[in-house]
């Protein structure tokens, strides 16, 4: 899916902090190995939100990825498909 069509749900994230040199870590891990673990996003009435994954994503913004691997959630509590 293509990185720009996936939006953050202003305070969703659950984490409180992000640490800087993990997040550091993951995109160096990002830049030489890819998305390995597809981000969780639920379609909504407004597109794409990220569920988990937050830090991949931000991630992949900072290497300049232009597409993700994703699962879907369909909104309504199905299973990712």
């Amino acid at each position: 899916v293509p990185v720009d069509q996936i939006t953050v749900r202003e305070g969703w994230n659950p984490r409180e902090r992000v640490d800087q040199e993990e997040l550091l870590a993951l995109v160096d891990s990002v830049r030489s190995q890819g998305i390995l673990q597809p981000l969780l996003v639920e379609e909504t009435e407004e597109g794409l939100v990220v569920v988990e994954g937050h830090r991949r994503l931000e991630a992949a913004r900072a290497v300049g990825l232009c597409e993700v691997p994703v699962l879907r959630l369909s909104g309504d509590g199905d299973e990712p498909g």
